[in-house]
This record gives C-alpha cells, structure tokens and sequence, in this order.
C-alpha cells in the first residue's frame, strides 16, 4: 500500500469552487491527480469528476494558444 504524501482533503472545498491547482511540474500534478484519485474511492465514490492539476508551464502554453487564436 502506498503511503500517501499529501492531504488531499484541503483540496477538496477549491475543487467545489471550481479552482484549478497548478503545480510547479507535470510530475506533481499527476502525482495529485492520482492521490485524488485514491480520495476519491476512499470515500466510496465510484465516479467523479478530475481535479485537473496542470503544470504552471501547460497552463500558460494554453493561455499562450488561446491569445493566438483570438488574435491578441
């Protein structure tokens, strides 16, 4: 079993909200997903919408392509 390095639950009310968390890597945003993951079934969910971690540097790469495409 794996020991979990995080307290997910402080995620769990900005999730409700709508917030996205970014992460400084890609590493640490899968390794949240993932422990989100495991919350999630802990609580006897069998469904669930994804928390949607991003790396600071995918999350301005999109913004990035969003300004190309509205041409800003």
């Amino acid at each position: 079993m794996t020991h979990s390095l995080f307290d997910i639950s402080v995620l769990e009310p900005l999730a409700a909200g709508g917030a996205v968390p970014l992460t400084p890597n890609s590493r640490l945003a899968r390794r949240i997903e993932a422990e989100w993951g495991r919350a999630q079934v802990a609580s006897g969910k069998v469904a669930w919408e994804p928390l949607g971690a991003i790396a600071v540097q995918e999350w301005l790469r999109g913004r990035w392509l969003e300004a190309v495409e509205l041409d800003l």
